[in-house]
């Protein structure tokens, strides 16, 4: 196990302490005297820190390919779905529409593929953890906030993998 402390900051309280911060946004990683942010470059490195991107150039663009991909179905879903969204009412509607007969379809099919192909139906790339893993965990938690995606997402009979089974290792974090 890796020894951490995870400090959380609620929504309403941001706003106090948000000029501690390099970027003004969290999530931050510290290590020792130097900050870290961005949750992607956060996940890269604690991959690399930790061995969950492999060291195949392969293996790591197919972990890459998965991590971006999922970055822009979680943005089409931020767009469709949350109350931060900066879309009116009427463009929420047409983007829940899209996300759920275009977006979703678009980009889960070349998913489907790679995930069927793959030697393991438990991981999304190769046979062990990745940091695929880990980011597909936070975009499922985020689908789970919004009932409609999450039933088309767990029922789609194109998904070979169910995501349920994805929880973070307590004995490697």
């Amino acid at each position: 196990a890796v020894p951490f402390e995870d400090i959380r900051i609620r929504v309403a309280d941001f706003s106090k302490v948000k000029d501690e911060f390099e970027n003004k946004q969290l999530p931050v990683l510290k290590v020792g005297d130097a900050s870290y942010y961005q949750a992607n470059a956060i996940l890269e490195y604690l991959g690399l820190k930790y061995g969950y991107l492999p060291t195949s150039p392969s293996l790591a663009c197919s972990v890459m390919i998965f991590i971006n991909t999922f970055e822009d179905l979680h943005q089409k879903l931020f767009n469709a779905y949350s109350p931060f969204s900066l879309y009116n009412e009427e463009q929420k509607k047409k983007a829940q529409s899209d996300f759920i007969n275009v977006d979703m379809p678009l980009f889960l099919k070349p998913l489907e593929k790679r995930l069927a192909e793959n030697e393991s139906q438990e991981y999304l790339v190769g046979a062990n953890y990745t940091i695929a893993d880990f980011h597909a965990l936070g975009v499922y938690r985020t689908l789970q906030l919004y009932e409609t995606p999450l039933k088309i997402f767990n029922e789609s009979p194109d998904i070979p993998v169910s995501y349920t089974h994805l929880t973070l290792p307590t004995s490697d974090l």
